[in-house]
């Protein structure tokens, strides 16, 4: 299709739009073909004319002409013929060749919904989940390499943690028999991998369109922990982990485009200086995480602490000092004293990395590497369990606050929901 010296290519479909006022059909040059005063005949519109040369947009006018109301947003980092664009759900992007672009003819390739002007610039319309696009700009379809790339973040955000060294505490301070752990301290580390971190935990939201059929088993939606059971006010309250654990990390992937990184492959062929092992399935398969491949997970634990500290050299990302008021800046103190259950994502301040939630609601889940080649799952603070294990200040202060059960007295019961918030490694 020809678009004055540009070829579109939709790896989309047509979606429903709905406008209060009148609406333009335009063709691929951007000139208004029809003009309507509703959508009711636009399905056999669609069959006529083909959805590829044609995308809609609302009846705003200024000085005459049909404007849209993407922004045009500059990118948070740019590597080479790489853009990457952080932006909130529901916003949506305007992306135009850049004037350093070989010349001749484009194509535009979308992951997601979709059109363009007759500038020759796309619209990406905004997404309701978290998740990356990916759009492409190619003027050779068998060598996407060479295209220009940007990826739009959708309530994600980038952290380079590669540059800076970080001081952390060692919360534990006894070890699992109970024993003074005298490498309690605060200590130095490196970290290997930048990353892209979803502001948010995992909402319910996300998760059913993550699943979309793929996946027969319930949500573990736990009543205990949620205030109602309203399913459209649920929506954007953090998911409790259930069943699908790991299909999350690869639904996720397999929807932005990316590599898989959890899978279960013959032990003979796994090179042990990119995977860490899960644990063993047989004498013959084991389940790994390939950390080097570029998809979802969840963060390794000394990469949990760096996010939970905002990258500040401090027990918490305020400072050291265990504080009520500056933690109810950052979370619902009153939950875990006389407002039981969690609550909907996004309701505080972020902290220096504009991570929501990181120390309420949810108890994330980390990758610990125990040992060389073996990784195993757990969940920071140990779930606020300290039965078997003194799990340190910082734990024992956030856990007074944590949201419990409605069936939790006097600030006692079991604490800790436990949820998710995936990470990717900046490629």
């Amino acid at each position: 299709m020809k678009v004055g010296h540009l070829f579109l290519y939709f790896f989309f479909f047509l979606t429903t739009f709905s406008f209060s006022s009148e609406i333009c059909i335009y063709d691929a040059m951007g000139n208004c073909i029809e003009k309507r005063s509703n959508m009711s005949s636009l399905k056999d519109l669609r069959i006529q004319k083909g959805i590829k040369k044609y995308f809609v947009a609302s009846s705003l006018k200024e000085n005459g002409l049909y404007n849209s109301s993407f922004n045009e947003i500059a990118p948070k980092k740019q590597k080479g013929k790489k853009r990457w664009y952080e932006v909130d759900w529901n916003q949506g992007v305007k992306l135009c060749p850049e004037k350093n672009f070989n010349s001749g003819n484009g194509t535009w390739i979308v992951n997601g919904s979709a059109h363009i002007d007759s500038t020759n610039c796309v619209y990406v319309d905004g997404s309701p989940y978290t998740r990356s696009i990916l759009v492409l700009y190619s003027r050779n379809l068998s060598d996407l390499t060479e295209a220009d790339s940007s990826w739009i973040l959708v309530n994600q955000v980038i952290i380079e943690l590669t540059k800076n060294s970080y001081k952390i505490w060692d919360d534990h301070a006894k070890d699992y028999y109970g024993r003074p752990n005298k490498e309690s301290k605060y200590k130095i580390i490196q970290l290997k991998q930048d990353l892209i971190v979803d502001k948010t935990e995992l909402r319910i939201k996300d998760a059913l369109w993550l699943k979309n059929g793929k996946s027969h088993n319930p949500l573990a939606l736990d009543f205990e922990y949620y205030p109602e059971k309203d399913s459209i006010l649920l929506l954007n309250y953090p998911l409790e982990v259930d069943a699908d654990i790991y299909h999350y990390l690869q639904w996720r992937s397999e929807n932005d485009g990316l590599r898989n990184i959890y899978t279960t492959i013959p032990k003979d062929s796994i090179d042990t200086t990119k995977i860490l092992y899960k644990q063993n399935r047989s004498d013959w398969y084991v389940d790994v995480f390939d950390t080097s491949a570029n998809g979802y997970r969840y963060p390794m634990k000394m990469e949990l602490k760096v996010l939970q500290q905002g990258g500040q050299p401090s027990i918490f990302f305020w400072g050291d000092s265990a504080n009520p008021v500056e933690l109810s800046k950052y979370m619902n103190t009153k939950c875990g004293i006389d407002e039981w259950g969690v609550y909907p994502v996004k309701q505080y301040q972020p902290n220096q990395y504009r991570l929501y939630d990181i120390y309420g609601n949810a108890e994330e889940i980390y990758l610990e590497n125990a040992e060389k080649n073996w990784v195993t799952i757990r969940y920071n603070c140990g779930a606020y369990d300290d039965t078997n294990i003194d799990i340190g200040e910082a734990c024992k202060f956030i856990g007074k606050y944590k949201c419990r059960r409605k069936s939790a007295k006097n600030n006692s019961g079991w604490v800790g929901f436990k949820g998710l918030r995936l990470v990717r490694k900046l490629e």
